[in-house]
């Protein structure tokens, strides 16, 4: 607990739930409303809420709130990496949601921010909402790159024949060897992060796929999940692990993949145009004419820039994905 000028900085409790609950649904700005029907927030899922956020070991959820005169009026949610994997580094944090009563005219943000990051050795967050904090704060803040890869050019994929793939499960992964693929990976992941944050998700459903060169040398996993309306069917990679320069091996996937969907998209920082251009990847920046969406709960049909900001001391290859931190998770009516 802190105390700075009357107010009290702390961590959200059972307790204080119902409270945070009723704060969330008063001042919580986007909502949607789209033909008469209203899309909430993932936190107000009590579900998803606990997946995300509820720290069994510390028994409180990672979300610091401020009270004033013992009422909530400000709150800011992060995810540790070691929120999927006990044994990762607990001081590589995404930040996440931030709320704030309206009336509310001191800036807090400096003191979650402090409260959250006294230790971190890197800090994320993907589609800010304070973006001028951030940048006061010395975050490095960049629009991630959308690619995609469109199933009338599937034949431009390159080099399709220099590798091979497997599905994997949970205990396939186990089985392979996939120490090299973590090395050097800033956020830091595990087999374990995977399990917990992508196979064993409440709602969503999502697919591994394990990239090898021809000598069945493992060279990447790709973490996906398939999206499909009457207006579009997409299939979204979220999370890549492995070097950048070995994305060229899950081409031979890419391949098979695409041949039953619209397009593939993949929303990412850190690979470089060069790479990316080598699998067959375009920037949607470059396509006035094709739309694909990101949001899909409710559909909006529009092509969406997501912004990401980054404070490290890391001097490794930073790759930020969509699956990082808050971003890929449901809104349900």
């Amino acid at each position: 607990m802190i105390k700075k000028s009357g107010f009290i900085i702390e961590d959200l409790k059972l307790k204080d739930l119902k409270k945070f609950t009723n704060f969330l649904r008063n001042y919580y700005e986007n909502k949607i409303l789209i033909n008469k029907k209203y899309y909430k927030s993932v936190l107000l899922n009590k579900k998803m809420l606990n997946f995300l956020f509820w720290n069994k070991k510390k028994n409180f959820y990672n979300i610091k709130i401020v009270k004033f005169n013992n009422s909530i009026v400000f709150f800011h949610a992060y995810i540790p990496q070691s929120h999927f994997d006990d044994k990762l580094s607990n001081n590589e944090i995404f930040l996440g949601l931030v709320v704030a009563e309206k009336k509310l005219k001191i800036p807090l943000i400096p003191l979650t921010l402090s409260a959250i990051s006294n230790k971190a050795k890197f800090l994320g967050t993907i589609n800010p909402t304070l973006l001028p904090m951030l940048k006061i704060k010395k975050f490095q803040v960049q629009e991630m790159n959308h690619l995609f890869i469109k199933n009338s050019e599937k034949d431009k994929i390159k080099d399709s024949k220099m590798s091979k793939y497997k599905f994997l499960n949970q205990k396939k992964l186990k089985l392979l060897n996939t120490q090299s693929l973590y090395k050097g990976l800033t956020p830091q992941k595990s087999d374990n992060f995977i399990i917990n944050r992508y196979l064993k998700h409440p709602i969503y459903k999502y697919f591994l796929v394990a990239n090898f060169d021809l000598k069945m040398c493992l060279k990447s996993i790709l973490v996906f999940r398939k999206i499909r309306n009457k207006k579009i069917n997409l299939i979204r990679i979220v999370d890549y692990i492995g070097k950048e320069k070995d994305l060229i091996y899950c081409n031979s996937a890419l391949v098979d993949l695409i041949k039953n969907v619209d397009f593939i998209d993949f929303y990412s920082f850190g690979i470089s145009s060069n790479i990316y251009q080598k699998t067959g990847f375009k920037n949607i920046k470059d396509y006035k004419n094709i739309i694909i969406p990101n949001y899909f709960e409710p559909y909006v049909n529009k092509n969406i820039g997501l912004l990401c900001g980054i404070k490290t001391n890391s001097k490794e290859n930073i790759m930020l994905f969509k699956g990082d931190g808050d971003q890929d998770h449901p809104r349900k009516k």
